[in-house]
């Protein structure tokens, strides 16, 4: 920045000037050179008695002139920024501002864990029955059985008596028994006859009768299904038609068949 520099009167250049004040209003030399220093001050000078050429040049200051005496010089460069100053206080919040409009949806979040399962609800009507499924394979079966051979001479069916020829003893399940007896008619002139029967130890006996003329043989079969729960026994039992046995039993069988299934029609 370019300063105007202020030209300052010496002590030199005001003593001259008081010299020639003197001088002009008539005073000799003699009285100007013993004035004593410092003795001549504003009260000594006279209105307009200090002019221009009687101050030298570059001895004034800024401060000797009036407000406004001393024109302003150029403008001076910029000069550095200066330090900033220390943070003021915090304002006073300001309003709400409007609610602003709503943003796109974000995206879907993870699926969290299942919920506890809830109580049982009412049961349901029951459906419409569906076909029938194939036949299964049949199962195994088993065969019990007992005989007694043919013989010429047979022994009495008294008929005053039920006699028990042949037993079975079978495990549970479900069975087919098929009794038979050859019986003989030894009257030589009546017809007689055989009755028998296959009773299992569980459900209902089945029974037969056969007759035959004097001297013929007759063939008697009883056949029965039954089921055992918890496993028994089947029987072929006889009774003569008259007490005085003139029907023999020549021969007899008992076979029980085990099967998967006995349906009653």
């Amino acid at each position: 920045m370019r300063h105007i520099r202020i030209l300052r009167a010496s002590p030199a250049l005001v003593i001259a000037g008081l010299a020639l004040l003197v001088s002009l209003t008539g005073t000799s030399v003699a009285a100007v050179s013993q004035l004593a220093k410092n003795s001549v001050g504003t009260a000594q000078l006279k209105s307009s008695a200090v002019t221009s050429p009687k101050v030298k040049n570059g001895s004034l200051l800024r401060a000797d002139f009036k407000a406004g005496q001393v024109p302003a010089g150029l403008r001076g460069l910029t000069g550095p920024e200066g330090p900033a100053g220390q943070a003021g206080p915090a304002g006073p919040a300001g309003s709400a501002g409007a609610t602003g409009a709503t943003g796109p949806a974000g995206p879907i979040g993870q699926t969290g864990p299942p919920g506890a399962d809830g109580e049982d609800g009412d049961d349901g009507e029951d459906g419409a029955d569906g076909a029938d499924g194939a036949q299964g394979p049949i199962g195994p079966s088993s065969v019990y059985h007992t005989r007694r051979a043919f013989v010429s001479v047979g022994e009495a069916m008294p008929g005053d008596e039920i006699t028990t020829y042949h037993t079975l003893t079978l495990p549970a399940g479900s069975y087919m028994a098929i009794g038979t007896v050859t019986a003989k008619n030894t009257d030589p002139t009546d017809p007689d006859a055989a009755n028998c029967a296959v009773i299992p130890s569980e459900g209902n006996p089945a029974t037969h009768a056969g007759s035959a003329v004097a001297g013929e043989f007759v063939e008697v079969t009883a056949t029965v299904a039954f089921v055992l729960t918890s496993g028994g026994t089947v029987q072929l039992r006889c009774i003569g038609n008259i007490p005085e046995g003139a029907m023999t039993r020549n021969a007899s069988t008992l076979t029980a068949v085990k099967v998967g299934e006995v349906v009653q029609q």
